[in-house]
């Protein structure tokens, strides 16, 4: 589902442009990758590798997703600064 949203952003005139569509293929690779690791090997769950023992997140995934938003705002303001012909891009979170 994620992905068939980044494949369909380019029919929302506010979400065609080449920064919007680069940073939502990040974010939807990493909800691909906590699919995988996140629910096979970290909960519990009949289906999953996981010890059954209480849920805690890991203090790093903070520091992940801080990382990907702080590279994502300098991308996006590098981006705005060498291409001012498209100005009219939507920061879309």
């Amino acid at each position: 589902m994620v992905y068939a949203f980044v494949l369909h952003m380019r029919l929302v005139p506010g979400l065609r442009g080449k920064w919007t569509f680069n940073f939502a293929s990040v974010v939807a690779f990493a909800s691909i990758m906590m699919t995988y690791f996140g629910v096979n090997f970290y909960l519990a769950g009949l289906h999953s590798y996981a010890s059954g023992a209480q849920v805690i997140t890991p203090t790093f995934i903070y520091y992940l997703v801080f990382g990907v938003i702080l590279l994502g705002a300098a991308s996006f303001w590098r981006y705005r600064m060498y291409n001012p012909k498209n100005n009219n891009v939507i920061l879309v979170l």
